[in-house]
């Protein structure tokens, strides 16, 4: 139990700064779906083709 609390605590402490990143995370995957949906590649794919 004293490990899940600690768990906890060290997710509470984080939580703030993953909720300010969570929008440019969600238009991230937006646009990672909306590109495996239209068939195309990301520009990260592209450099990894060369």
């Amino acid at each position: 139990m004293p490990e899940t609390l600690e768990a906890v605590a060290e997710t509470l402490e984080t939580l703030p700064e993953m909720l300010e990143t969570l929008p440019e995370t969600l238009e991230a995957v937006a646009d990672r779906l909306w590109l495996l949906r239209e068939g195309g590649r990301s520009q990260r794919d592209n450099l990894r083709v060369g």
